[in-house]
């Protein structure tokens, strides 16, 4: 504690609490008990103040052991609820790295979206370090104690691992139940009859509904062949419904274009 002089004040003091999305509270006064008139220099006061809601406070753990895994890029995460999402939030880390092996925690103030349904994780690629590997992230809900894992164990990278992608999606599981039923698509993939149309690039598909999505999904192939039809099978993804439209893009890798 320090001991300023002239610190004190017999001014009304008042605070305001931000959450995300321009969420706020009121002005909150602090009023002194006790007949008290002025705010001491060096004293401590505790008080309780009635305000809105404005979100959930989550414990974030990130880990990762693999050679290399270590990285100083920019880490984003979006947390995907029952009907409230909260995307893009930047994660502060610690001097600026995230070490192999090592536990990193941080805190988030996110919208109320319980029950959690996924989480999606994913870096810029930016630094000297861009390349990371997730082994998972564990959510604690320091309001309601409710624990959400979701395991990665991927390569988030341009050029590791074999979906060569920045981005992993994963339904969350509260205590070993995943809060997304999963089932199997079957992607059919014709290549056009025109000269040059095949491809070896990496491709990836992304399925949608109105609010869900499957997540990044890689097309394991290493060539689509002219005028050739590839079925590709996914096991184990997570159901979203009634599909509404597709993402298909590839990282222009290998001689051809598509």
């Amino acid at each position: 504690m320090f001991y300023v002089k002239d610190a004190s004040t017999s001014s009304r003091i008042y605070v305001v609490t931000m959450g995300p999305n321009h969420t706020q509270t009121e002005r909150l006064w602090l009023d002194l008990p006790g007949g008290k008139r002025c705010f001491d220099s060096g004293s401590l006061e505790s008080f309780k103040s009635p305000g809105v809601d404005v979100g959930e406070i989550m414990k974030v753990e990130v880990t990762g052991d693999v050679l290399n895994a270590r990285t100083d890029t920019q880490i984003y995460l979006s947390v995907f609820g029952a009907n409230i999402t909260t995307e893009g939030i930047l994660l502060q880390k610690n001097e600026d790295r995230i070490e192999r092996g090592q536990e990193d925690m941080f805190i988030l103030e996110v919208d109320d979206n319980a029950p959690l349904r996924k989480m999606k994780a994913c870096i810029d690629g930016s630094s000297s370090q861009p390349d990371w590997f997730l082994d998972k992230i564990i959510m604690h809900n320091l309001t309601t104690e409710d624990v959400s894992e979701f395991t990665c164990e991927e390569w988030l990278s341009k050029t590791k691992g074999p979906k060569r992608t920045m981005i992993c999606e994963r339904a969350a599981v509260v205590d070993e139940e995943e809060m997304v039923e999963s089932t199997t698509y079957i992607i059919q993939v014709k290549t056009s009859d025109i000269g040059g149309a095949g491809t070896d690039a990496n491709v990836w598909i992304i399925v949608f509904r109105e609010s869900r999505d499957t997540g990044t999904l890689a097309l394991k192939y290493n060539k689509f062949e002219r005028k050739q039809t590839d079925v590709i099978r996914f096991p184990d993804v997570r159901r979203i419904g009634e599909l509404s439209k597709v993402r298909v893009w590839h990282d222009n890798s290998g001689p051809a274009p598509w």
